[in-house]
């Protein structure tokens, strides 16, 4: 990356160090580590209450199913990344601290949400009518699973809105609360709903996210989003 920029004629400056930078920069670390820690938790504690209440199988039907929607969700979470600037230089305006603008500055992964939600509940569709009983109940679960790949994209999507607020410690408590609303409710539903109860958790959690994620920011618009830039 430096040899790019230094045939195109741009040299970096070397960044000042400065106590009140490093520990900046080790507080917003250190709340981004905690912001992905509880998702972490939060998919082994499924794999934990379906292995221990609803058995092996069910389970790897389980894994299966969410492994499909995890990569699809990685695949929208590097888009995410790549428009993540955009969205930083939208926020540098005030009067910009809306929801048009977050979803505006972000058009490629919401489209690439929707597509991949209609693209995994097709491909449920096709599988539930496969021969094998281990591909038909996989079809199931993908049937169920694929309305959270548009709420979590979502959820996301305003989450970085956040981030380029530089809120990275508010960002990772609202993380943590909706991470546990996920596994009370996955606990509470899993005798009624068996394995659909962990769809219940998922839906819960995101939902708590979003209306935590949308109560912070309606109280930030009149906030300076980019502090730090303007000190440098």
């Amino acid at each position: 990356q430096w040899g790019v920029l230094d045939r195109h004629g741009l040299r970096p400056a070397r960044p000042e160090v400065t106590r009140s930078g490093l520990m900046r920069s080790v507080k917003d670390g250190l709340a981004m580590l905690c912001g992905t820690l509880p998702g972490q938790l939060y998919f082994r504690f499924q794999l934990l209450l379906s292995t221990t209440f609803l058995g092996t199988e069910i389970t790897a039907f389980l894994l299966y199913a969410k492994q499909i929607v995890s990569g699809m969700t990685q695949l929208i979470g590097f888009v995410l990344r790549v428009e993540f600037p955009t969205l930083v230089q939208l926020f540098a305006q005030p009067d910009k601290h809306n929801l048009a603008t977050i979803f505006g500055a972000q058009k490629l992964a919401s489209f690439l949400a929707i597509g991949s939600t209609i693209a995994t509940l097709f491909a449920g569709i096709g599988l539930t009518f496969a021969k094998q009983r281990n591909f038909s109940e996989v079809g199931w679960l993908l049937i169920a699973f694929s309305p959270t790949i548009l709420t979590i994209s979502i959820m996301w999507i305003v989450a970085q809105a956040l981030a380029a607020l530089s809120r990275y410690t508010v960002l990772a408590f609202i993380i943590t609360i909706f991470v546990v609303v996920g596994m009370v409710v996955s606990y509470l539903a899993l005798t009624s709903y068996g394995v659909y109860a962990l769809i219940l958790g998922d839906m819960a959690s995101h939902a708590t996210g979003m209306l935590l994620l949308y109560l912070f920011l309606r109280g930030e618009k009149r906030v300076d989003p980019l502090p730090i830039a303007r000190e440098a």
